[in-house]
């Protein structure tokens, strides 16, 4: 039998080629979800010398905005560079940790082709949109190798480097940081000799090494000005976003829609999840496994909007646990329950591919796919006036700055609950805008006296749709010195007045 060293390099170029191919129908598109035009303007702020959650700000964390501008710099500002570099690097790496918590063994091989394939098998409109969900699995992925032997809870650097890890996740979406307690439930279950010692040990190392990153991340804006407006946009933000949950009606009819559908087509792992004791005499490892699957679950529970995305880091502890019993079932000769567990992967696989395929090529079923942003973008540039002009949209739209390309009039990329109200996946509550946030954006736009403004209230885009007259201070600011220039499929274009005049005469008379 070959050492797993040697053919590790294999294992890799598998892992990667199962990460193209499994993603390959989405490379040719643009945007995949909205989510990843928000974070793909704001990292072209960014290349410009912008400073996030100042310049330009959204309710994320600031590694998922630097993935994206390292992507656009390295290999062009589109969204086929993002998706290259992070199936080619991400993908893989995180598939290589799942096979390295077993020591490349078969199970390893076996976990890490379950999360490639599983992971692309659902609804491709957010298991293939390159979210921070996906980036925040690599750290977590190796964290887990650090601990995954029982002589690793007593290795001081082992358990801070591994909470540093966890902390990194965190940095590209928050609920990476539930996983932190994974290696001190590991140390509570270990034996009962010395047990307080090594809970308290393994708590102290993981929360120094998980505080390590999150502080360098604060000092990084802090010596820029701007650390309570990282305090603001990562902290306080989305506690007020956690507390806006859907009603419980809605909260169960998303259940029943997504997180149902969810279970079926992951069966067989959830299957292997349920026999792992059967099949893995390493109680460390299940131990490890059990607790991360149950923590990941409680990242999909607040304001039970059940997003498909949610369901990524469900993956990653389901893949593991299924390995052991995948591994039993692949020595041959195979049984039936073998056959059945991979042609259901592959109907599975191939069934959401062609739907993804299929579903894109149309525009009248995700937003995304609408050629109203397009169409915009073509006549904001049409009608420029200034090389340097910037577009402010209001509504909860950041494709029309993605393809606009043009630098952004306002830190708000999403203009929602607080300014209008307005909650993603949930009813508008009124009560819930705020303010100062009202003068925040009267004065970004004050300061940059955008060339265009996009009213995307008529649009019906993402359930949004608030007529500026409801909001007196906007709507004084477009009286005074913008006019509308034409509307595209529900999208009113207004222009500065000074612009106007500049467009008139270089284009003809505009249409009211």
């Amino acid at each position: 039998m070959r050492h797993p060293a040697t053919s590790l390099p294999l294992r890799l170029l598998l892992f990667l080629v199962l990460a193209l191919a499994t993603r390959a129908v989405v490379l040719g598109i643009g945007i995949v979800d909205l989510d990843e035009a928000s974070y793909a303007t704001a990292a072209r702020e960014l290349l410009h010398g912008r400073l996030l959650y100042a310049d330009v700000a959204d309710h994320k964390p600031p590694l998922v905005f630097a993935w994206y501008a390292l992507a656009q710099w390295l290999l062009g500002p589109t969204m086929l560079s993002v998706r290259l570099l992070t199936d080619l690097t991400i993908l893989p790496l995180t598939a290589l940790g799942l096979s390295a918590f077993f020591d490349h063994d078969r199970r390893g091989l076996l976990a890490g082709v379950a999360w490639l394939i599983y992971g692309a098998a659902f609804i491709g409109h957010d298991m293939l949109a390159v979210n921070c969900e996906i980036l925040m699995m690599l750290p977590l992925a190796w964290a887990l190798v650090l601990l995954r032997r029982p002589a690793d809870l007593s290795a001081l650097s082992r358990l801070i480097l591994a909470g540093g890890l966890v902390g990194i996740a965190t940095l590209s979406k928050y609920q990476a940081g539930l996983w932190l307690p994974v290696g001190v439930v590991a140390a509570f279950c270990s034996g009962r000799d010395a047990r307080g010692g090594r809970v308290l040990r393994a708590t102290f190392a993981l929360g120094a090494g998980f505080a390590i990153p999150l502080l360098a991340a604060y000092l990084v804006f802090a010596s820029k000005g701007i650390g309570q407006d990282f305090l603001y946009w990562n902290l306080l933000h989305n506690l007020d976003y956690l507390g806006a949950t859907v009603s419980l009606a809605e909260g169960l009819k998303r259940s029943a829609v997504s997180l149902l559908p969810f279970v079926v087509v992951t069966a067989p792992l959830w299957i292997g999840m349920l026999r792992l004791r059967a099949v893995e005499t390493d109680s460390h490892r299940i131990v490890l496994v059990k607790s991360g699957l149950v923590l990941s679950l409680l990242g999909v529970i607040p304001g039970m909007r059940f997003y498909p995305h949610y369901f990524v880091p469900v993956y990653l502890p389901l893949a593991l646990g299924a390995a052991p019993w995948l591994a039993a079932h692949t020595r041959r000769p195979w049984p039936r329950s073998t056959w059945l567990v991979l042609a259901w992967s592959l109907v599975m696989l191939l069934g959401f591919t062609a739907s993804t395929f299929a579903l894109y090529r149309r525009t009248d079923v995700y937003p995304e796919t609408r050629p109203v942003f397009a169409a915009v973008a073509r006549e904001m540039h049409s009608r420029a006036c200034r090389p340097d002009g910037s577009v402010f949209v209001w509504g909860y739209a950041p494709q029309f700055y993605y393809e606009a390309n043009l630098p952004v009039a306002s830190r708000f990329l999403f203009v929602d609950r607080t300014l209008t109200g307005h909650i993603s996946g949930g009813a508008a509550d009124p009560r819930l805008a705020r303010p100062q946030h009202w003068d925040w954006l009267m004065a970004d736009l004050a300061r940059s006296q955008p060339d265009f403004i996009v009213d995307a209230a008529k649009a019906r885009l993402s359930r949004w749709g608030y007529p500026i007259d409801g909001f007196p201070r906007l709507a004084h600011f477009m009286r005074e010195g913008y006019q509308p220039v034409t509307t595209i499929d529900g999208a009113t274009l207004w222009q500065r007045r000074a612009c106007a005049v500049v467009s008139e005469h270089a284009f003809g008379k505009l249409t009211p």
